[in-house]
């Protein structure tokens, strides 16, 4: 049996012996044994899902119609709240998952400190997400008494009752993921009256500057998500300033206002379908043939590749496993050194992140704009050509100069079927990948079940954890 087979094979066995695993909608949790949690998942499911398409149809009616002089009435708005659905729900399934970006440096404690420690993490993950509901309920009232509508008479503030909603479900989960046991989740559920009870000192609010932060980076690196470290400083300056915590929810809608925006959803899900599709072994026999040629032609087409795919999919971490995980063995193969291969690959992950339709330069230009002070994506785009030209550049010389210092062949000379080769590869790659996930749906539940946080599945030289 091939080593592909057996890593199936022994997936399937753990998952038989587990007696339930991911979800057949792809989840990594299983599927909840309640009737009502499970309608929840699949409303969930079902909203995400209508808000996404909803995202992508509108625009593209749109952009068809204009020639002929037809416009969606009021699509602008609608595509706002949209976006503003597809954010919280996402959040709401990440809560779900464990998906948060957290710090992985949880997994350098004791087991038992870790379980003291995670208790410690949802505590403040569900007080800081509890003030941030309590906030958006501020805003949604304050929008209500405006009395705006979208096309078909739907009251706005009736539609932005997802922000509100969206966070009492996540500071839920985060109380009930703190610990196996009720004392653990009472705890976390007793950290929100201590969080608002702040309210009722804020002359002391100064003073009480220094033991927060201690407290807040403590968590952060016991896992606490990092959204919600930012969401707990802003908050307690807020409130420390004088400032109503409503203020929060209001920059957050502001941000989601922007015109940019929605075309951050649309590019993640562009990027999915090109990291889980055959794009990246196409990419490479593309620039194979392009630039096989040339000396160090295979470093000069590792660059050309992860260049264009990061572009694409807006994060140098999935072009590093989607196609790293391809070219570093051609690599290794052809004669370059594995600490060059390594770096080759993880460098040249992030040059693409400076041309359009780079996500990373679309979240600067939304978050570094003011109300009065616009910063548009095109223009970042312009300002970084030339500097991203030059640093692809500087890599494809890098790797051209290895290739000389070694003597290596042009990838045109280098021995082998590289097309088997290669779809053989990419194919080992998706069953090794698809057994990852369905062990780590096992593991999931299984850490669940003692209150063990599972450890993150990202290598653990990026120091972060996807959870």
């Amino acid at each position: 049996m091939s080593s592909e087979a057996t890593l199936a094979a022994t997936a399937a066995a753990e998952l038989g012996r587990a007696g339930e695993g991911p979800a057949a909608d792809g989840s990594l949790s299983p599927p909840p044994a309640s009737g009502p949690l499970r309608l929840l998942r699949h409303l969930e499911h079902a909203l995400l899902i209508a808000a996404l398409l909803g995202a992508m149809l509108l625009p593209l009616a749109d952009m068809l119609g204009r020639p002929f002089g037809f416009a969606v009435r009021g699509g602008a708005d609608v595509l706002q709240q949209l976006v503003l659905w597809l954010a919280f729900l996402g959040g709401l399934l990440a809560a779900r998952e464990q998906r948060h970006l957290t710090l992985s440096t949880a997994e350098l404690f004791p087991a038992r400190a870790r379980r003291l420690g995670h208790v410690l993490a949802a505590a403040v993950s569900t007080a800081t997400v509890a003030v941030l509901a309590y906030a958006a309920t501020g805003l949604v009232l304050a929008n209500r008494e405006q009395d705006k509508t979208l096309p078909g008479g739907i009251p706005v503030w009736l539609v932005e009752c997802v922000m509100p909603i969206a966070l009492g479900l996540i500071a839920a989960r985060f109380a009930w993921r703190a610990s196996a046991g009720w004392i653990g989740r009472v705890l976390a559920l007793a950290a929100v009256p201590a969080a608002f009870a702040l309210g009722l000192i804020p002359e002391h609010a100064y003073a009480l500057t220094w033991p927060f932060v201690v407290l807040l980076l403590a968590a952060l690196v016991l896992g606490t998500p990092v959204f919600v470290a930012m969401g707990a400083f802003s908050l307690f300056f807020f409130f420390r300033e004088g400032v109503p915590v409503t203020a929060v929810s209001a920059e957050i809608y502001r941000l989601i206002s922007s015109p940019t925006l929605p075309a951050i959803p649309l590019l993640t899900a562009c990027g999915y379908v090109l990291a889980e599709s055959r794009a990246s072994s196409r990419l490479l026999r593309f620039f194979r043939s392009l630039l096989g040629w040339m000396p160090g032609g295979l470093a000069v087409i590792v660059t050309a590749v992860c260049a264009v795919f990061t572009t694409f999919t807006g994060g140098s971490g999935v072009t590093i496993i989607a196609v790293g995980g391809l070219v570093y063995p051609m690599l290794k193969e052809d004669g370059y050194p594995e600490g060059f291969s390594l770096g080759l690959v993880t460098a040249a992950g992030s040059l693409g992140l400076l041309f359009p339709p780079s996500l990373p330069v679309i979240l600067y230009s939304v978050v570094a704009g003011t109300r009065d002070h616009n910063v548009p994506a095109d223009a970042l785009y312009i300002a970084g050509l030339l500097p991203g030209i030059l640093m692809i550049r500087a890599a494809d010389l890098g790797g051209s100069a290895e290739a000389a210092r070694k003597g290596l062949a042009t990838d045109e000379d280098a021995p082998g079927d590289h097309e088997q080769d290669l779809l053989a590869r990419e194919e080992r790659d998706r069953r090794e990948r698809r057994a990852e996930r369905q062990r780590a749906g096992v593991a999931h539940e299984d850490l669940g079940r003692v209150g063990v946080e599972p450890e993150s599945r990202l290598p653990a030289s990026f120091g972060l954890s996807a959870k």
